[in-house]
Order: structure tokens, then sequence, then C-alpha cells
């Protein structure tokens, strides 16, 4: 036992110098998510219903970079649209940029084919919001502006 504690904390301090603190969560509906104080976290913006889920979210700790994917019903898609644009979101325009890291829970090509793509610069960091009506999903990821 005493063994792995070493080796645990050897592959932290290698985790460490090499910026690999990612967190990675998965939440089966909201109020797992909301018993473990996720949106307060800051993580996800508070926009989805309480039907929602799964949540996965991955975060970097050292850069505060994060990507997730909520799924919902469907017919919720227009709020979560409409919650959003309330928090400062407008619509991206041009190219998306690359997503923060790999390993997000989805893929840059199912990024870029939604039916709106949502953003805003937020304390620091450029949030994407990608809403896929029909699938009742959104993508989102942020990094911080001094990233990009």
């Amino acid at each position: 036992v005493r063994h792995f504690g070493a080796t645990l904390a050897v592959l932290a301090v290698v985790c460490a110098s090499l910026s690999c603190l990612r967190v990675s969560e998965r939440f089966e509906d909201m109020q797992e998510a909301e018993r473990e104080g996720f949106f307060e976290k800051g993580w996800l913006p508070a926009v989805l219903p309480k039907e929602a889920g799964p949540i996965v979210e991955i975060h970097d700790l050292d850069t505060n970079a994060r990507c997730s994917r909520s799924e919902f019903p469907v017919q919720h898609a227009a709020v979560v649209e409409t919650s959003l644009r309330q928090l400062g979101f407008g619509k991206h325009e041009g190219r998306l940029p690359a997503l923060p890291f790999s390993g997000c829970p989805f893929s840059l090509e199912i990024a870029e084919d939604p039916d709106i793509v949502l953003t805003r610069k937020n304390l620091g960091q450029h949030e994407f919001a990608a809403i896929l009506r029909s699938q009742g999903a959104m993508l989102f990821w942020a990094y911080t502006l001094s990233e990009r």
C-alpha cells in the first residue's frame, strides 16, 4: 500500500508538470448534478431543463478549459437556447476554434454541424455552446482567452 501511495504521488507530480490535471464527471440526471454542486462550480451554465441527462463534463484544473455533452428531451431545445441568450450568449459567426484538449465527450466534426452555435466571453473565458435540436443535446466548450 505504501508503494501505491508513492506511485500516485509521483504520477501527480509528473501530470502536474505536463499540465494534465483533468477531471471527468458524469451525471445521469440533473438531480445528481445539482446534489454534487456541479452548476455552482461554474463548469457549465445552468441552462438545462430538469429532465436533462446524462451530462458528461471534463475540465482541466490548471487552465480551467472544459468541455461537456448534455442531453435533454428534444422539446426543450428552444428553452435551452433562450436561456443561453439570457446569459449573454450570442450567435457565433465564422469558423469554430479547436476544442480545448483531446478527450472531450464529442468531436469537433459533430460540433461543426449543429443547428446553432452560441458564444460569449465571460470572466476571462471564451465559451461556446452548440445546440443539436433534433438530438436534444448541447455541446459546450470553453478556454481561457489568453490560450487562443
